[in-house]
């Protein structure tokens, strides 16, 4: 039997957002891991650039 690799930064980013881990496993692993906390501020940083340069959507009642 082989030991189970250890989750990636983005495998466990992922595991949030499907409500897997918890936030206060999120948040332990942000205080305790300088690396970890690196990476999610890049990604927050390049999901909130990806946001702002994507064009607004526009509704239904948008266009009523």
């Amino acid at each position: 039997m082989h030991p189970a690799q250890p989750l990636t930064y983005q495998q466990i980013w992922d595991r949030y957002a499907a409500g897997k881990i918890s936030t206060t496993v999120l948040r332990s692993l942000l205080r305790t891991d300088e690396v970890f906390r690196a990476w999610c501020e890049r990604k927050a940083k390049a999901e909130r650039k990806r946001q702002d340069a994507a064009p607004a959507r526009i509704s239904d009642e948008d266009m009523a």
